[in-house]
């Protein structure tokens, strides 16, 4: 079983033995990272990992929540002596509860890519610069680049319950994005994978379509529209 897995059924059966509530603890992890680019140069850079931890608690119709930014297990045992102090000043509804397994089978995804986890801090700054610097070149109407960035995100998340509810995941996600500016006729418009050249050649078609004269593609221009 996952570490994460792990953690939040032990909390779970933990409160389970300490009352007769229903207990829901749901926990996550993971680490975010965001690079910006103006000028050929990085604007920004973040990285942060996250964790924490959320536990539900419901009873008589009245339902508690609190929330921890730790995995801490004695932070833990605080959080969910909040939610059960919490309940109690909630009011009242029968269509308070937790949900309950079914015998609908649960698909079986994988979104976690090993690599994007392992791509190199290196690399993701690069990339940021490479794409502002492609769009730049894409077009001599292209003058500027409100912003080229790289972001991604690795992490966890697991969920159990007193009712029986067992679940845990991970995924992987990142992506490039770029907003470009084009001028012409004294005017500048903005339009706005990891593949910058492909998303470079959008972002600068984009702008100069908006503009007029890209190939294949009639001038823009101002019309007035009775109403």
């Amino acid at each position: 079983m996952p570490e994460l897995a792990d953690l939040v059924t032990r909390t779970t059966e933990l409160a389970a033995s300490e009352g007769t509530d229903a207990i829901e603890v749901f926990a996550s992890r993971g680490r975010r990272v965001a690079v910006r680019a103006f000028r050929g140069q990085v604007e920004s850079f973040t990285s942060a990992d996250t964790a924490g931890v959320g536990i539900r608690v419901v009873a008589d119709g009245r339902q508690g929540f609190a929330w921890a930014g730790s995995l801490d297990e004695a932070i833990l045992r605080e959080t969910l002596a909040e939610a059960r102090d919490n309940m109690c000043f909630g009011e009242q509804d029968v269509d308070n509860g937790l949900a309950e397994p079914d015998d609908v089978v649960r698909p079986e995804l994988d979104l976690f890519d090993p690599n994007a986890a392992a791509f190199p801090t290196e690399a993701k700054v690069q990339l940021a610069l490479d794409l502002e610097r492609a769009v730049l070149a894409r077009d001599p109407r292209v003058r500027g680049v409100r912003s080229a960035s790289y972001s991604d995100f690795s992490g966890e998340q697991a969920i159990a319950s007193t009712t029986g509810t067992r679940s845990w995941g991970r995924a992987t996600t990142c992506s490039v994005s770029v907003s470009a500016m084009a001028e012409a006729d004294g005017e500048t418009r903005t339009r706005g994978r990891l593949r910058p050249r492909p998303l470079s050649h959008h972002a600068g078609h984009r702008s100069c379509r908006r503009r007029g004269g890209a190939s294949g593609h009639p001038a823009a221009r101002r019309q007035p529209a009775p109403l």
